[in-house]
């Protein structure tokens, strides 16, 4: 009996080299997380080899935006957040950016759709679960950690927890007042709402400063 081998190498069908390589990636980021997974393990998955993964997606996270179908690259979302960040800036940058982005004329709508479908698709919910940890959560975490290192995990997660709940809120719920917001109020009740989360200890409701203080 012989073991049939996957030819490595330009495949004659276009096709069937982007299909290939978006269910490899697809399989690999849920099992493995964004970071972890490599265009040469995805390639190797998909029987092609790694250079097209830049011919048909320009790398790793436009092969990324592919799999999830994402209206904007994640990558320049969080470099506009995260570039220049402090404990003082993360409010509005946070909010900025998560109204750009879900309140935009092209890109609120194809976020919506994506919201709708993670919220039935357990394996698409791990895959950005994972994507925004590592290249956003994390890092925010990390910055916070300059003034209440025990609590800046959760406070980001309390962040991400509001910032989503709105959504749903606001898109699916559609519930007032927060669906007959502009989106220029949208992002001032956004603003306020994670300079409270930023600002407070989440196990006392005290202001940071307070327990700051008491401690030296």
């Amino acid at each position: 009996m012989t073991t049939r081998k996957t030819k490595i190498g330009r495949p004659s069908g276009s096709s069937d080299t982007r299909a290939r390589l978006i269910e490899a990636a697809r399989t690999l980021f849920q099992e493995r997380g964004y970071d972890a997974t490599s265009v040469r393990a995805i390639a190797g998955v998909a029987g092609v080899d790694a250079a097209m993964v830049n011919h048909y997606f320009g790398g790793k996270e436009g092969l990324f935006q592919e799999v999830m179908d994402l209206p904007v690259s994640p990558a320049k979302t969080f470099h506009a957040v995260l570039d220049g960040i402090t404990p003082a800036n993360i409010p509005a940058r946070i909010a900025a950016q998560f109204v750009e982005v879900w309140e935009g004329k092209d890109s609120g709508p194809a976020m919506i759709a994506l919201l709708r479908r993670a919220m039935s698709d357990p394996d698409q919910v791990q895959v950005l679960r994972s994507r925004m940890t590592e290249g956003l959560l994390l890092p925010i975490a990390k910055v916070l950690s300059s003034d209440h290192p025990d609590n800046a995990q959760l406070r980001v997660a309390m962040i991400a927890s509001q910032l989503f709940g709105m959504m749903v809120a606001r898109h699916i719920l559609r519930l007032p007042p927060l669906v007959d917001l502009s989106v220029e109020q949208m992002r001032l009740v956004i603003e306020q709402a994670i300079t409270s989360i930023v600002n407070t200890d989440p196990y006392t409701s005290r202001p940071l400063s307070e327990t700051n203080n008491q401690g030296k």
